[in-house]
């Protein structure tokens, strides 16, 4: 087992300055590092809808839920204070990956 672990998503848009539930092109919740991408996704208004799963102790991912169960505030990775900038890019984890952190971003992207 383990004690830390990261799960995420990645949407994709087709403009990077459209406002509009139309300029989603794909959703891409993540499950151990690994991008699941879908064209085919529930939209609660303009909000993309992804929910976290975990079947303690054997596993926890992101997938793509089909009803409303709850919201969470969105918060910008460029927002955060620097304090918890540095703290998520320099944090040892184990074999755990911030997939926000510099050195990861960029391979994630690529994966989805």
């Amino acid at each position: 087992g383990h004690r830390y672990d990261w799960e995420g998503a990645i949407v994709w848009l087709s403009s990077s300055t459209a406002t509009t539930a139309a300029n989603i092109v794909a959703i891409c919740p993540s499950a151990h590092g690994d991008w699941d991408c879908s064209t085919s996704f529930t939209l609660s208004g303009t909000h993309t809808l992804v929910e976290y799963l975990s079947l303690f102790p054997l596993n926890h991912s992101m997938e793509l839920p089909t009803i409303v169960r709850g919201m969470q505030p969105l918060i910008a990775y460029e927002s955060l204070p620097a304090a918890a900038l540095s703290t998520l890019e320099n944090c040892d984890l184990g074999n755990a990956i911030v997939p926000l952190v510099d050195a990861a971003f960029t391979n994630n992207l690529a994966a989805a």
